[in-house]
């Protein structure tokens, strides 16, 4: 089974062309390797969709991008997971539900015929009530903590033949695009944590490099589907996922 992994759209009035050019060339994708929405790959969106909080007027491109969306839907399933707080603003993934998107806004599963969609949104600083740095990074990656064993205990009772995370955020030994690596420090997603899941795919999204985590195996950063700033050298673009069942 087929699968489509993109993250970090940054769609604003700004980056109107790129956006909806990204947009267009996996609508059209879709549409010419599908025969129906039922065989048609799925889309994965790691998170950061928006930019930043966008109005719906004429210059803005909301129009534009909600209708793009509206048709890739129409398509294929698609997942959504929310990003940084300050690009993905809280319920500004909502305009998505009536298009019939499934939406993580906070950690979640969706079962599906033959798979099975797990999301952890990155977290947000402002729902914890703490007295130091350090205390909120051990909170959030207590909370991060608890998402994975769930999933580690659902996983191994659904049983279903494919299980794909998704997943906005720091994973250590990822890399920036400016070459520093990612430490084990603040609430970096510990990729030993992600490797206990023995997921068949895990989509991430927050770096713009492109990259696997070779430490977890079938884990990457789609990177952003257009590069955001001059300093981004990367070939923007997306993932194509193939994952073979076992009969």
């Amino acid at each position: 089974m087929k699968f489509i992994h993109i993250a970090d759209v940054h769609a604003n009035k700004n980056r109107i062309k790129p956006c909806l050019s990204a947009l267009k060339q996996i609508r059209d994708f879709i549409f010419t390797n599908s025969k129906s929405k039922k065989d048609a790959p799925p889309l994965l969106i790691a998170g950061d969709f928006w930019d930043a909080t966008i109005t719906n007027t004429e210059n803005s491109g909301f129009t534009q991008y909600i209708d793009i969306m509206g048709e890739i839907a129409a398509l294929t399933e698609v997942f959504m997971v929310a990003g940084t707080p300050s690009h993905d603003v809280a319920s500004s993934l909502k305009v998505f539900k009536p298009l019939g998107i499934h939406l993580f806004e906070e950690p979640g599963i969706e079962h599906m015929d033959g798979y099975t969609i797990y999301a952890i949104p990155e977290p947000r600083k402002s729902n914890y009530i703490v007295s130091s740095q350090h205390e909120l990074n051990e909170r959030i990656l207590q909370d991060l903590r608890n998402s994975i064993d769930i999933f580690k205990s659902i996983k191994e009772q659904k049983r279903n033949p494919i299980n794909i995370l998704m997943y906005h955020g720091e994973v250590t030994g990822s890399i920036y695009q400016n070459g520093v690596k990612v430490q084990e420090t603040s609430y970096a997603m510990p990729g030993v944590w992600l490797k206990e899941l023995d997921m068949d795919y895990i989509a991430l999204g927050h770096i713009h490099l492109d990259q696997q985590i070779e430490s977890v195996g079938h884990c990457y950063y789609a990177g952003s589907v257009a590069p955001i700033d001059f300093g981004e050298q990367h070939n923007a673009g997306f993932n194509l996922i193939d994952i073979e069942v076992d009969e």
